[in-house]
């Protein structure tokens, strides 16, 4: 496994290699002949032939999360009705509904965004949290971190849900 200078590219790199390994089998034709190098990029050769399933889950994974804001933003607008309901046919208050608490939905709802913003710090900082708590012998965890695509990709589902069904 090698990393690729700045600027150069996979094909310029192959025929760079290509070079090196004809050079090599001209030199030992004992242990070198028949054999070559081909380059793969890290992405190609960690993904390969899952690309397409992997999209397939990612999109299955927005529904879910676009499903559950939806009966988060359902329950909360039913809640209100019935909050609703309740001002309106309290005693003594007759026929006439009672001005409504936009306000406590309100605080709901901003109770929600922070809760989202919260998440995303925790996500970060519980992972960073979580590696500083594993035992070094474990080297392959050096690269665990929170993907700050998947993270976007939630924190902006998550607000097309809430302006949706707003």
């Amino acid at each position: 496994m090698g990393r690729l200078k700045d600027g150069v590219l996979l094909e310029q790199a192959q025929g760079e290699m290509n070079t090196i390994a004809e050079r090599l089998a001209k030199d030992y034709p004992d242990s070198n002949a028949g054999t070559g190098v081909v380059l793969v990029s890290l992405r190609a050769q960690m993904i390969g032939n899952y690309q397409r399933p992997l999209v397939v889950l990612l999109v299955a994974v927005g529904f879910i999360l676009l499903i559950a804001c939806a009966n988060v933003a359902n329950l909360m607008m039913a809640r209100t009705a019935a909050r609703e309901s309740r001002d309106c046919n309290s005693p003594g208050n007759g026929r006439r509904p009672t001005a409504s608490y936009p306000s406590d939905a309100y605080g709901e709802c901003a109770a929600f965004r922070f809760g989202r913003v919260i998440d995303c710090f925790w996500r970060t900082w519980g992972v960073q949290l979580l590696l500083g708590l594993t035992p070094k012998r474990y080297s392959r965890l050096e690269g665990v971190s929170v993907d700050r695509w998947a993270l976007l990709f939630t924190f902006v589902v998550s607000i097309a849900t809430e302006c949706c069904l707003d």
